[in-house]
């Protein structure tokens, strides 16, 4: 019988005249939002992947696909023609069994990438949105940065690593992109931060440890700006890029920002991480017998306070990257979204 050939991707450029087709999964998620915004605020032509089942409108003009990246006969229609693919879609969760993080995270970007290789011949950019999760809590080094040794602290995080070193077995078939953003904020990342105002707005946020950490925000629109340079640069193919914001704050720092904005008192009592880390443990079994849980999660409480920069020079140079937000105002941003929805803030279960 005789063998299939596998024949690599020679990616050309659209026909003149023709903007080039993009595909976004995960488009309906938190950040995924923000990119098909600015995407049909360019006037790109976009297409979507759509979970079946999934309760999302998309804007009108927008082509829809239905599939699932865990399902890889479901992908071939959506991704047939098109010049740039951005792969947001993930399971972001920081309790799910392993196993069901690899199945999504890492099956699912293979899933994504072999069918990209069949039905995508003139492929022009597969960008993966990866995370500095990969790095873990506790960086190598400080500033840390696309050289910095890999050490994931959890299961999300060591999912995502092997979801890059999928995409890089394909960097010679077609060009590929990894992005590295930091811990995202903006409109719709509800989880991590309404509890965390509701708790400094009650006056019962406590600052962990000293508070002097940096926790290395970047305001989503910035991401989701640098995922398009990553799409349209001639420089970034093979490479990864950690995305931050430009400045550096304080956990500290940060509650007395959002103190301001909600018109309270900053957090002034300290705890340490080891008694905050106790509570929150205590709580989960204790929810079962009326009690309320903890309102911040163990996830929550490692990114308050670890301490984390990162060196964003490569992005600046090669992907001609520049966070524009700035985070006084981001925070005030959050915390006017927070106020805009306070009963649903002040109602939060978790």
């Amino acid at each position: 019988m005789r063998k299939r050939q596998t024949v690599k991707n020679k990616p050309q450029k659209p026909s003149a005249g023709r903007k080039p087709l993009m595909l976004v999964t995960g488009a309906g998620g938190r950040l995924g939002k923000h990119l098909l915004n600015l995407l049909l605020e360019k006037k790109a032509r976009v297409r979507v992947l759509a979970r079946a089942g999934a309760e999302v409108s998309f804007p009108r003009g927008v082509e829809v696909f239905p599939g699932d990246i865990t399902h890889p006969i479901t992908l071939f229609d959506a991704v047939r023609g098109v010049d740039v693919v951005f792969h947001l879609a993930a399971l972001v969760d920081y309790v799910s069994s392993e196993k069901r993080l690899f199945d999504v995270n890492v099956e699912g970007t293979k899933n994504l990438l072999k069918v990209c290789a069949e039905a995508a011949p003139n492929l022009q950019r597969f960008v993966y949105c990866s995370s500095t999760s990969v790095m873990g809590k506790e960086l190598a080094e400080i500033p840390a940065n696309e050289k910095t040794e890999c050490l994931p602290t959890d299961n999300y995080g060591f999912s995502k690593l092997m979801a890059e070193k999928a995409v890089l077995e394909y960097k010679k078939r077609f060009p590929i992109v990894i992005m590295r953003p930091a811990v995202i904020y903006g409109e719709g990342f509800d989880e991590g931060y309404f509890p965390v105002l509701k708790l400094i707005k009650h006056n019962r946020m406590r600052i962990i440890d000293s508070g002097n950490n940096v926790i290395p925000f970047v305001h989503a629109e910035d991401v989701v700006k640098a995922l398009l340079l990553a799409a349209e640069s001639k420089k970034a193919p093979g490479h990864i890029y950690i995305i931050a914001g430009a400045e550096q704050m304080t956990q500290k720092e940060v509650f007395e920002i959002a103190a301001r904005e909600l018109g309270v008192k900053p957090p002034h009592q300290h705890i340490p991480h080891f008694l905050a880390e106790f509570g929150i443990q205590l709580s989960y079994p204790l929810s079962f017998l009326g009690w309320r849980k903890t309102r911040v999660d163990l996830e929550n409480l490692a990114v308050l306070s670890s301490h984390r920069i990162f060196d964003i020079s490569k992005a600046k140079r090669e992907l001609g990257y520049s966070p524009s937000v700035r985070l006084g105002e981001g925070i005030k941003e959050m915390a006017e979204y927070y106020k805009r929805g306070a009963f649903y803030a002040e109602h939060w279960k978790g």
